[in-house]
């Protein structure tokens, strides 16, 4: 009897710890699998973490320390930084206008020396034919007394400019080196018959011209004028109080084309070898082209603004025509100046521009 209690309890113990342990290792396989997905949740936030901070710094960059000589993240190895240029402070070469587009910008040569003051050339009494002395200075002189007429040929390169002699001249008569420094051939004909001429003298010069701009204030054989001539009287009277060159420029192109009428008459009968004696034409009060513009390089060279004497064409005009290009020193530039034109415009009472564009005109020579 004894014997089977023991054995009945010794089962029920049994029982008793199979029960209580399926009840712990069944908890713990529990809380296992329950561990799994907190290490994973943990390690997949991790690496978002860790992804997101390598998209965070694909996009915000944080600002480099570099020195100008170090590359760039992310650039070409040979590049670098940029120098940074304040837009407040003028910066050699680098400052660009922001009211403007930046435009090329082409290279220059000096602007020539200003040329206020005429630098008048004394020609002194010479028994020499061709007077080479004043070469420097974009002057020869030529002393022709020959009984026929004759030509002179000044020759630089391949350009070359023939001028009229008149047989019996007792005067010195200057003409103009006006194609810049470099070797001149003169060469001075006397006429034969019909066409035919002899070479008098030739000379060979070497000038050397500091100032070109002189050479355009300089009164020579097709811009002669005296200073108490009445029209170069009126130019220095003309001038005073104007500040700038244009100034100066618009009075005396606004006296001549009041002053001279266009002359019809004249230009159906003047000759040829034609040269205006401009203290005549103002006198008269009307002229040609040729006076026009023989005038108004008188008047502007006694003032000391350079101005070339030029002839061409133009569609404005109707044959071989002369105007003038006068140098606006304080500007540092040539304009075109047409007074013949704008005398003819003011007659009919239409507006013109005191500059004329270079596209309308064709120079062939200029003095």
């Amino acid at each position: 009897m004894l014997q089977k209690r023991t054995s009945l309890a010794s089962w029920l113990l049994f029982v008793c710890l199979a029960a209580f342990c399926l009840f712990v290792f069944g908890n713990a396989g529990s809380a296992m699998s329950n561990i799994v997905p907190v290490q994973a949740a943990e390690e997949a936030t991790t690496a978002n973490k860790q992804a997101a901070a390598v998209a965070t710094k694909s996009y915000a960059v944080q600002p480099q320390t570099t020195s100008a000589d170090q590359a760039l993240p992310g650039a070409n190895a040979t590049a670098t930084r940029p120098q940074q240029v304040s837009l407040d402070k003028a910066q050699p070469s680098t400052q660009v206008s922001r009211s403007k587009p930046a435009v090329a910008l082409v290279a220059t040569a000096p602007k020539p020396a200003e040329a206020s003051v005429p630098q008048q050339v004394t020609i002194q009494p010479s028994n020499q034919l061709v007077d080479t002395t004043c070469a420097q200075q974009g002057l020869v002189v030529v002393n022709y007394a020959g009984e026929r007429k004759g030509k002179l040929r000044i020759e630089k390169d391949s350009t070359q400019y023939t001028y009229d002699l008149f047989a019996g001249s007792t005067e010195s008569v200057a003409f103009p080196l006006q194609l810049g420094s470099g070797q001149y051939t003169i060469k001075v004909y006397e006429h034969i018959e019909g066409k035919r001429y002899r070479v008098a003298q030739q000379e060979q010069v070497q000038a050397n011209i500091a100032q070109p701009l002189n050479v355009y204030l300089h009164n020579i054989q097709l811009i002669n004028w005296q200073a108490n001539d009445a029209p170069i009287a009126k130019a220095a009277q003309l001038v005073q109080g104007k500040a700038t060159a244009e100034q100066k420029l618009a009075a005396i192109h606004g006296a001549v084309i009041n002053h001279i009428a266009y002359d019809y008459q004249k230009l159906a009968e003047v000759a040829a070898g034609y040269i205006p004696e401009v203290a005549q034409v103002w006198a008269d009060g009307k002229g040609i082209c040729f006076d026009y513009a023989a005038l108004m390089a008188s008047m502007l060279r006694s003032q000391g603004l350079p101005t070339k004497l030029v002839k061409g064409y133009s569609p404005n005009i109707k044959g071989y025509h002369a105007w003038n290009e006068v140098y606006l020193a304080d500007e540092g530039r040539w304009v075109i100046v047409e007074a013949t034109y704008d005398s003819q415009k003011l007659a009919a009472g239409q507006d013109f521009d005191l500059f004329k564009p270079a596209s309308q005109y064709q120079k062939l020579y200029e003095y």
